[in-house]
């Protein structure tokens, strides 16, 4: 699914409903075959539960498709188990197409806080970057509009 507009991704995302199998390696490919054929900045960001049980790719042939289209993927394993070496079958994906692993265990904090992001709730006033204190000549006082502190962070946009 590509979009620029938010609102429509975020539905988009509240849409998706797991059904028992995970074809992850074949959806990688197909995901990889379209953000190719987009115009702009390409790449492919993969939310994962469970193990790969039944694609007909492999691990290799994402990688073969993904490097051949210059597409990097990006992974994001949510409670992944280490089953047979499959954390690391991803972290090889995401390395060797120019992306990146993370295997996350979601809290019921994180979980509650990503809904209500999802749903809107923003206290950020349009803050693009933070940082701790900096001197007063740093790039940050000099290039950009100071919003708000919080606690040891400065806000900026």
């Amino acid at each position: 699914y590509f979009t620029s507009d938010r609102a429509s991704l975020v539905d988009k995302v509240y849409e998706l409903e797991a059904d028992g199998g995970t074809k992850l390696y074949d959806s990688l490919i197909e995901a990889a075959q379209r953000a190719y054929l987009q115009e702009g900045a390409r790449c492919v960001i993969a939310f994962t539960d469970g193990l790969d049980n039944c694609s007909a790719s492999t691990e290799d042939d994402v990688i073969t498709y993904a490097t051949q289209y210059d597409v990097p993927i990006f992974i994001i394993g949510i409670g992944v188990d280490d089953y047979d070496g499959y954390s690391a079958s991803l972290q090889r994906i995401a390395e060797r197409t120019g992306g990146s692993y993370y295997n996350v265990t979601a809290s019921e904090l994180t979980i509650e806080c990503v809904d209500r992001a999802l749903r809107g709730e923003d206290y950020s006033e349009g803050a693009l970057y933070f940082c701790m204190k900096t001197s007063s000549n740093s790039w940050f006082n000099t290039s950009l509009q100071f919003l708000f502190k919080h606690q040891d962070h400065y806000f900026y946009k």
